[in-house]
């Protein structure tokens, strides 16, 4: 089975056909953060600015009072402090709920089968927004 993906890639726009670079023009199956970036510029892709007004209108308004956020167990109380965080003492933990929903995930997933019954498959997703970088 062959395959080829690329993580953490920042400023070039087509991580899925950089993936496929990875899979086609390499022996390894995932590039992740910088490695990945100077391997799509290799490539041919073009650095780019992928940050939208909307995008940054909705930034700056998280950052105001950091909700939702996806800490948990942690002090200062993270339903009401934007941190910075540290473990909590205690060692019970609280029940938590998840933030992620249709509003704030935007993932998308792709299979295709042709003729011959060969495969293939491709994802991408920037995951939750504001969520925990890493």
């Amino acid at each position: 089975m062959n395959m080829g993906a690329v993580g953490h890639m920042k400023r070039i726009k087509d991580a899925a056909k950089v993936a496929r670079h990875v899979m086609e023009n390499t022996k390894h199956t995932l590039l992740v953060g910088d490695g990945a970036t100077q391997f799509a510029i290799q490539m041919g892709f073009k650095e780019t600015d992928l940050s939208t007004n909307y995008s940054l209108t909705l930034w700056n308004q998280w950052k105001t009072n950091c909700q939702p956020n996806f800490w948990n167990n942690v002090r200062p109380n993270p339903e009401k402090y934007c941190g910075p965080y540290k473990p909590n003492p205690s060692s019970k933990s609280k029940p938590t709920s998840n933030f992620v929903d249709m509003k704030n995930h935007d993932t998308i997933g792709i299979v295709a089968i042709d003729h011959n019954g060969n495969i293939a498959a491709g994802t991408s997703t920037n995951g939750a927004k504001f969520k925990i970088p890493g």
